[in-house]
């Protein structure tokens, strides 16, 4: 079958790839659900599931200020701070594996300072390597992640 459109290969390519990030993305949305919790806290929240295991409650006032911040700033942050929040992730990961513990622990639990010194061992050890990725699969690179929401910024 001739071409009669004049596309080359690397053209549909593309188009095929900007078309399934756009699919992608939709079905995020779709995935994300918000609502009013008038029972929680004793007054209304506002709750956005489908990012997370379990949904992100704000009041409306912590909404706002999260708007007024701006989608252009947060990005910038998470850019600015990529390197830290994967060696964070690295360091959570290891800490958890060289202590034994299924979770992290909480600030009472006697075993938080053991977790605390491999976490910082752990976040050493990321630092000086950049191919250390967490085997977590929450954690995705940024590019990813901008790709994904091109609308947001």
């Amino acid at each position: 079958m001739a071409n009669t459109t004049g596309k080359t290969l690397e053209q549909y390519i593309a188009e095929n790839e900007a078309l399934k990030l756009k699919v992608s993305t939709l079905e995020s949305a779709q995935k994300m659900n918000i609502t009013v919790d008038s029972k929680k806290y004793g007054q209304g929240t506002i709750s956005m599931s489908g990012m997370q295991r379990f949904p992100l409650s704000l009041h409306p006032a912590q909404w706002a200020e999260l708007f007024t911040i701006g989608p252009a700033k947060i990005r910038a942050f998470v850019a600015d701070n990529a390197e830290k929040i994967r060696a964070s992730a690295v360091a959570a990961e290891y800490a958890l594996k060289v202590t034994g513990l299924k979770a992290i622990p909480e600030k009472t639990d006697a075993t938080r300072k053991a977790y605390e010194s491999e976490w910082e061992r752990g976040f050493d050890l990321a630092i000086k390597d950049a191919n250390l990725k967490p085997s977590n699969s929450k954690f995705v690179p940024l590019s990813e992640v901008l790709a994904r929401f091109p609308h947001i910024g």
